[in-house]
């Protein structure tokens, strides 16, 4: 999962900027859930994956967020990872 850290980093940055009074919680980046863990509520998590979808260049799938449990870091680095276009 290593190779996923620039992204989940990268997206605590994000979730910083919009939502600076967040306390990221001591565990594994790769199991912090945006909604239980980092406080953010529909909106939030709404913007939040505009946002993703805008820097990398991807398309967050509306069925695959509950399916493929996006809402959990490492999972939606994965995804989005995976979803890259390759140059």
């Amino acid at each position: 999962m290593s190779d996923l850290q620039p992204f989940m980093t990268a997206c605590i940055a994000m979730v910083k900027e919009f939502k600076s009074d967040v306390v990221i919680p001591d565990k594994p980046l790769a199991s912090l859930h945006l909604g239980d863990d980092l406080e953010m509520d529909s909106l939030d998590l709404i913007n939040f994956l505009f946002q993703i979808e805008e820097k990398f260049k991807v398309k967050v799938k509306g069925h695959d967020i509950g399916a493929k449990d996006l809402l959990v870091l490492g999972n939606l680095a994965a995804y989005v990872t995976a979803a890259q276009p390759r140059t």
